[in-house]
């Protein structure tokens, strides 16, 4: 292990051919420019950040907030401009994803995490605008971290991807029976045959090997192009269904590496450390790669008590159909939402008043049960890192018990 240690900074900072590095930046930013046109052109940018009122903030990213007026627009464009300057990408990428909790993707999360470590990786060394400007800079080799960086990042999302597949629901074929059979997909017979429980197992099981498979058989030469053929087959699938001198400082480096792999390492397992079903709760579902593993519905109404009255709050009057549809199955947003209509009510002149949340789930075909606590003053309480009381539990039930 010590002779290991003693030559890892040499082989990650062996030289590799720079052409796949080239290539993953290109394509990344001829993607992200796609990404932009996407928002501008279906009218995203009106829907989720011009018409809002409220939005979800992020844990400590309270302080973010939309462009005033036609300015989001602008901020588009400039992003889609930006997909040939990654790292100022990154900054206006990730200005969006900070805005509003509502529109948390995944994908939205791995771009923000990619275009960050395109800052770090020598990508420009060749096929760029600095390596025509500066002959100095060109090169067609880079270190191997480099490499093997976006190698790991793009390896722990299949991975965790396939571990959070390793519950009881996802198992047994749930969510997938009741996404399945409401598939806009059709092509005869293949499409008639999503109704049947055997291919939602066979469609559960091929998700979990291909996620849990994809990174090992990438990386062996012999199984490389048939994993990225199954790959593109799945991904086509998902899309039809619903990357001594010096010594000191490149020390200081590959430790500050090491330190961000461990923490996308360790943010997936997070969940493990709160009591209950995380598909329930929620903690620990968001930045783990938990990606369509649940269906969830849930009604809810909240209720507005003052020491005189009370009354029932719609949340479609103060949030756009995206927003409430996303807020009652996510209780870190019932709180921001709650706290909110605290402020308006005491805004309105009422000093004392207590917001009640009546959130009613059904998780994967089960029996609604409530989701929190009717009884508790919402308004009161805090989302942290800590596990939530507020939160009732999962009852133990099976999926797919319907009314």
């Amino acid at each position: 292990m010590r002779q290991v240690l003693r030559t890892l900074p040499d082989r990650l900072s062996a030289p590799v051919d720079i052409a796949a590095l080239v290539a993953f930046r290109l394509g990344f930013g001829a993607v992200m420019v796609w990404e932009a046109w996407r928002f501008l052109s279906g009218g995203k940018v009106d829907r989720y950040f011009i018409e809002p009122t409220f939005f979800f903030k992020y844990l400590g990213f309270g302080w973010v907030e939309p462009w005033p007026g036609g300015w989001m627009y602008f901020h588009f464009y400039v992003l889609g401009a930006l997909g040939l300057c990654i790292a100022l990408f990154a900054v206006g990428y990730t200005y969006f994803f900070l805005l509003d909790q509502a529109q948390y993707q995944n994908h939205y999360y791995l771009i923000c995490l990619v275009s960050t470590l395109m800052i770090l990786v020598p990508a420009h060394r060749a096929l760029s605008l600095d390596a025509q400007r500066r002959p100095d800079l060109r090169s067609s080799f880079a270190p191997a971290w480099s490499l093997w960086l976006l190698r790991a990042q793009v390896a722990l999302v299949y991975f965790f991807g396939g571990v959070a597949k390793l519950n009881f629901d996802w198992l047994r074929g749930y969510p997938l029976r009741e996404w399945l059979p409401g598939s806009d997909f059709y092509l005869p017979p293949l499409s008639d045959l999503l109704h049947e429980g055997w291919v939602a197992l066979l469609f559960s099981y091929s998700g979990l090997l291909i996620d849990l498979l994809a990174a090992p058989l990438l990386l062996w030469r012999p199984t490389r192009y048939w994993m990225l053929s199954v790959l593109l087959l799945f991904h086509f699938m998902n899309e039809q269904l619903f990357s001594i001198g010096v010594f000191p400082v490149l020390a200081s480096a590959l430790a500050s590496l090491a330190t961000y792999l461990a923490l996308q390492t360790l943010l997936p397992l997070r969940h493990w450390l709160y009591p209950g079903n995380v598909s329930w709760t929620e903690e620990g579902h968001r930045y783990a790669w938990h990606m369509k593993l649940r269906d969830k519905d849930c009604t809810a109404t909240f209720e507005l008590v003052t020491p005189n009255e009370s009354w029932d709050v719609e949340p479609l009057d103060y949030l756009t159909y995206r927003q409430a549809r996303k807020m009652p199955s996510r209780p870190y947003m019932s709180v921001q939402f709650a706290r909110h209509l605290a402020a308006e009510a005491r805004a309105a002149g009422y000093s004392q008043v207590k917001v009640h949340a009546h959130i009613d789930c059904s998780l994967n075909g089960r029996h609604e049960f409530p989701l929190i606590d009717p009884k508790v003053d919402l308004s009161q309480q805090h989302y942290g890192m800590g596990p939530s009381a507020w939160i009732l539990p999962l009852p133990e039930s099976e999926p797919g018990e319907l009314y």
